[in-house]
């Protein structure tokens, strides 16, 4: 990349860091876990409330800055599919072979309802918890606590990911910790 404008591309005040993730956005982010003693992986959707006052708007959408900020921290590894990102356990093309059949569904449904999916293999950013004070155990949930106050869209706690999956994976104490 040309010098000036990689200059130009990483400056704080840069406009694409502002940008909203689509239209209209919803600051809802999809995380698909796959613990390794479970069945198949768990879908939560979490609407977050982000203080955008660094971006200089009221509103509380997640913007693309938020994102490039968790790439840049190395919390989150972009995948090839748009808006697609991974936690850091292992390389990409190996965590994007093991997900296909959860990608497909990633964006063709969780891609529509949420402004961004995180594939990773645990996080504790939807417990009730019992860890607070004792800090976060995941890079995806050190990025999730930095991104603002979240809460569980959906009545259950966690749903499957696939609809053939659905009586094995789905129940409000899933995956039983």
């Amino acid at each position: 990349m040309d010098p000036d404008k990689e200059k130009a591309y990483l400056r704080e005040e840069a406009s694409w860091r502002r940008m909203l993730l689509h239209q209209p956005p919803t600051s809802h982010l999809a995380l698909i876990e796959q613990h390794s003693s479970a069945p198949c992986p768990v879908v939560s959707q979490i609407r977050f409330y982000v203080d955008n006052s660094q971006f200089g708007v009221g509103d509380d959408f997640i913007r693309l800055g938020h994102l490039g900020k968790g790439v840049d921290t190395g919390y989150l590894i972009p995948g090839r599919d748009t808006l697609l990102f991974y936690d850091q356990g292992g390389r990409v093309t190996d965590r994007e072979l093991k997900y296909t059949k959860y990608r497909a569904a990633a964006t063709s449904k969780w891609l529509i309802q949420c402004d961004a999916v995180i594939f990773c293999y645990n996080s504790n950013f939807c417990e009730p918890r019992p860890f607070q004070g004792l800090g976060v155990i995941s890079y995806v949930d050190d990025f999730l606590e930095e991104l603002g106050r979240g809460r569980q869209v959906r009545g259950r706690r966690r749903v499957a990911v696939l609809e053939e999956d659905k009586d094995r994976c789905s129940s409000p104490d899933y995956p039983g910790r």
